[in-house]
């Protein structure tokens, strides 16, 4: 995560002008119905694990990344907090716990979209395989996903601090050790200091290679069902199946098409402000910065919708749930036939 562009620091992004006021409550009402509209990620998640559903390869990647995109906006109120006080007042132990949680959810989300697009693409290219070791190996691609994502924000953590920059005011930030050097105010216009090298890796490891991969595979998607559709004279059966797969696979085209869309400017923005010798952020790109900011929050935020659109069995017990304030299980016929969606 690249501290210089999070709403954390003042220095850059925050909109700190009075005269400004109405467009900062513009994103606090903004980020506060996304708190809201977020929290379907967790009935999500109660969907899964209620219907005992959990055993496929795409709903326990849809359960990490629904537990991801949960994680991830439950730290929106502090964000939010931040915006309207323009201080942080919640001390360093909120403050570590804020970056490593946000760094470690954000990043995350993309590899279990891109192991949802791994799935896609096998499911429907090579669709006799082993199904219990599909399982397996989703498990633990899924841990050990978790596992490394966080070891590659530990310096987040260690690097995490609250800084005093008026008697009145603090801030929460990342202060890498050689920030006072960077390009901005070094006199040598090629320093690279630690911030720049975790910005680079964290966006190759974390945005790169995974778009990479899910190109890839829904490049390769793309052409085997274009050859699939000129197939004549398939059984009955054969195309209810592939109904399903279809339903799957749009959803999934869905959820990684809203996060390229959102996460783009995103990385764009990163590298703009970690690597360009610019001497001062003017307002419009302060603003600018505070709207692309906004966008990885959106995107967890619409997942759950996606999930909803293409999930009749989800549709149905939020109905449900909604109209009778319980979860009622939906007929079993209806459920094997969607059982590869939710």
């Amino acid at each position: 995560m690249n501290a210089n562009a999070t709403v954390t620091n003042a220095n850059e992004t925050d909109i700190t002008t009075d005269r400004l006021l109405p467009l900062r409550l513009f994103f606090v009402v903004l980020y506060a119905l996304l708190f809201v509209v977020g929290l379907g990620n967790i009935l999500v998640a109660i969907f899964i694990l209620s219907h005992r559903i959990y055993s496929t390869v795409t709903n326990i990647l849809i359960l990490n990344l629904s537990a991801a995109d949960t994680i991830y906006l439950l730290f929106l109120p502090l964000v939010i907090s931040f915006k309207l006080q323009r201080t942080w007042n919640f001390g360093l132990i909120a403050c570590k716990t804020f970056f490593i949680s946000e760094s470690t959810t954000k990043y995350s989300s993309v590899y279990f979209i891109a192991l949802l697009s791994v799935d896609r693409y096998l499911s429907i290219c090579f669709r006799k395989r082993n199904y219990r070791c599909q399982v397996t190996w989703t498990v633990l691609s899924t841990i050990i996903g978790w596992i490394m994502i966080a070891s590659l924000m530990v310096p987040i953590y260690l690097n995490s601090r609250i800084i005093q920059i008026s008697p009145t005011k603090t801030i929460c930030t990342v202060a890498w050790p050689a920030s006072s050097s960077s390009p901005r105010t070094n006199k040598d216009a090629n320093y690279y200091g630690p911030e720049h090298y975790f910005t680079l890796y964290s966006f190759v490891f974390c945005f790169l290679i995974p778009a990479l991969v899910i190109v890839f595979c829904y490049c390769r998607l793309i052409v085997h069902l274009f050859r699939a559709k000129k197939r004549i004279g398939q059984h009955r059966k054969q195309h209810r199946r592939n109904k399903s797969y279809n339903y799957v696979t749009k959803m999934v085209m869905m959820i990684v098409g809203c996060y390229l869309i959102c996460w783009t400017p995103y990385w764009v923005m990163n590298l703009t402000l970690m690597f360009s010798n610019y001497p001062k952020i003017g307002l419009p790109a302060r603003i600018l910065f505070n709207i692309i900011h906004s966008l990885p929050y959106i995107n967890c935020a619409m997942n759950p919708l996606f999930y909803t659109l293409f999930t009749t069995t989800f549709k149905e017990a939020l109905k449900k749930s909604c109209f009778h304030g319980r979860w009622m299980r939906i007929a079993e016929s209806n459920t094997n036939h969607e059982q590869h969606l939710l």
